[in-house]
């Protein structure tokens, strides 16, 4: 039969695993370089099989979704996020302040064996999961431990606590949405960006080329569907020294039909601009040709929402660098709550016996401090003024101890245990004797 005492720490570990190891494992398994910002790219266009791509350097790159996924509308791309948030961000954390109860609780208990606990101290981690008030009611009772161990104790569930509260905050900062973008590039000499795509690899014209304006740019595809390489070859490498070589000339047609005007090899080789220079290439906006090289090209443009294009689909996802930081204070915040449970359940005398405490007990144990330190009975205590109660109770010297819980509650959640009898068969389970006389006496408050 599986005993209270083990169940407690077999849930224990599977929380650990749930909530620690679980998220951390695959994460890190199936995310490539989870620390690196990966550049957000446009996929709406690139050059020579290179994207434009956008990145935020810093700090700025923690906020910045660089993993996206799927082509949706905005509105499921908000109904997604907003999902995330209330059933991952939210329900973690309330599976995360009832984990905090029971280990802050256990914690207490441990500690209350040893040294007396503040009024509002004992107050908030006997009755609630963590909330701000808590922790600033810890930092406010802060000075009141000499002990090394209680204010490292304190610290460190005030910490744990302001890490609940702020775990949905965390969750809902490394996912969001983001517009699908197109790629913009600024014409040089100019502060207007057009469409990337809206450039096409062309050729210049800089001779006399009938009907032609020098400087006009017409893309490759005005050549007939020829390539920059196919045009080079019939102009240019055909027409050497004003005869024809027939190595290049074979399959080229003649003559060349331009935007509707028919042009000789021999015209164009004498009227094109011809680049020597392999670190650049001409491109066309429309008749204006410019000089653009990889690396200008990639300077000049940005990836931006495109009302026309791209601004109608969203993608959703997550921050790598973000989300990795996260989940590893998740797994040390995961082992340091077990570690601090683990040893208030070795080392307290009450838990040992199976006492547990829950909200109600800590009202009920609250209480009955709360009539021994005033002398007042309860309608005494109902009566009087909240002020003079908190003036009394928050007082430096008002403390709860441990004789609260052996005079006041009985251990009715004492381990339910087998005791076998000499043949090794299991009869009627027993309840083990209440503790509270074994308990240790009252103790410094230091």
């Amino acid at each position: 039969m599986l005993t209270r005492t083990r169940a407690k720490h077999v849930t224990a570990l599977a929380l650990l695993l749930f909530f620690g190891i679980l998220p951390l494992l695959p994460f890190f398994l199936i995310v490539y370089h989870p620390f690196t910002l990966k550049p957000a790219t446009c996929q709406d266009w690139d050059l020579y099989g290179i994207h434009v791509y956008y990145s935020s350097p810093g700090v700025q790159g923690l906020f910045t979704i660089d993993r996206t996924y799927g082509s949706f509308p905005f509105w499921f791309v908000k109904l997604i996020d907003v999902i995330w948030d209330l059933f991952v961000g939210r329900g973690f954390q309330w599976l995360a302040g009832w984990v905090s109860y029971i280990v802050f609780s256990s914690v207490l208990l441990r500690t209350i064996e040893e040294s007396q606990i503040p009024f509002r101290t004992f107050l908030k981690l006997s009755t609630e999961t963590p909330s701000l008030t808590s922790v600033w009611f810890l930092l406010k009772d802060m000075p009141r431990f000499s002990r090394i161990r209680l204010i490292l104790q304190f610290s460190y569930i005030a910490l744990a606590s302001s890490y609940v509260l702020a775990m949905p905050t965390l969750l809902s900062a490394i996912t969001g949405y983001m517009s699908k973008s197109t790629s913009f590039t600024k014409l040089p000499g100019s502060d207007s960006l057009v469409r990337s795509s809206d450039f096409r690899q062309g050729m210049m014209v800089i001779g006399n080329l009938s009907g032609v304006a020098p400087g006009t740019c017409y893309p490759t595809d005005f050549f007939q569907g020829l390539s920059i390489h196919e045009i080079e070859s019939c102009t240019r490498d055909c027409w050497v020294d004003s005869s024809p070589n027939t190595n290049f000339c074979a399959n080229c047609p003649d003559p060349i039909t331009i935007n509707g005007q028919n042009y000789t090899g021999k015209e164009l080789s004498e009227a094109l601009e011809w680049n020597t220079d392999i670190n650049w290439d001409t491109f066309c906006y429309g008749t204006t040709g410019f000089h653009l090289s990889i690396d200008s090209w990639m300077q000049a443009s940005e990836c931006l929402p495109d009302p026309d294009k791209g601004g109608s689909s969203y993608q959703w996802g997550f921050s790598a660098p973000s989300s990795s930081i996260v989940l590893i204070v998740q797994l040390v915040w995961g082992c340091s709550m077990y570690i601090i449970w683990l040893e208030a359940q070795m080392k307290s005398q009450l838990i040992r016996k199976g006492y547990r405490l829950n909200e109600l007990r800590g009202a009920i144990a609250f209480a009955a401090a709360a009539e021994a330190a005033t002398g007042m009975e309860a309608s005494e205590l109902q009566s009087s003024s909240v002020g003079s109660l908190e003036k009394l109770l928050y007082d430096k010297r008002a403390t709860v101890d441990s004789s609260v819980f052996s005079r006041e509650l009985p251990f009715a959640d004492t381990e339910i245990v087998q005791v076998e009898d000499k043949r090794g068969r299991s009869s009627s389970p027993t309840r083990q004797p209440p503790a509270y006389s074994r308990l240790a006496g009252n103790s410094n408050f230091s």
